[in-house]
């Protein structure tokens, strides 16, 4: 049976996330852009690393490339959510973790091919 701290310490997240390293823009609603440095990604978001604090459910349009092992890329651009931004002296910035809003298929293929590289 599993203790009180052992379920609190159980990872929440359900897809499988694998770490991607990529450039990517976001331009916030008010037309405030900024650059942030992604983490990792799932088929349906992203961690990003932001030198700020953004509050949770703010809304913003990220442009990515997703880069393939066979050297091939994919511009890419979504909608998403901020889910939540916390500091982390790890990273000597905030860790956002972002939701895509409606994925485009184009996107929710090439997500899949870099997840399944």
């Amino acid at each position: 049976m599993e203790t009180h701290k052992q379920v609190q310490l159980r990872e929440r997240r359900t897809e499988l996330r694998k770490p991607f390293r990529a450039r990517v823009v976001a331009a916030f609603t008010g037309g405030m852009s900024f650059e942030l440095r992604a983490l990792d990604v799932t088929h349906g978001g992203m961690g990003l690393l932001a030198q700020f604090n953004v509050p949770a459910q703010s809304r913003c349009t990220l442009s990515f490339r997703v880069r393939f092992k066979d050297g091939t890329t994919f511009d890419a651009m979504a909608t998403a959510t901020v889910a939540y931004s916390v500091f982390s002296s790890d990273h000597d910035g905030f860790k956002l973790g972002v939701h895509f809003d409606d994925i485009a298929l184009p996107l929710a293929a090439a997500l899949a091919r870099y997840m399944n590289e």
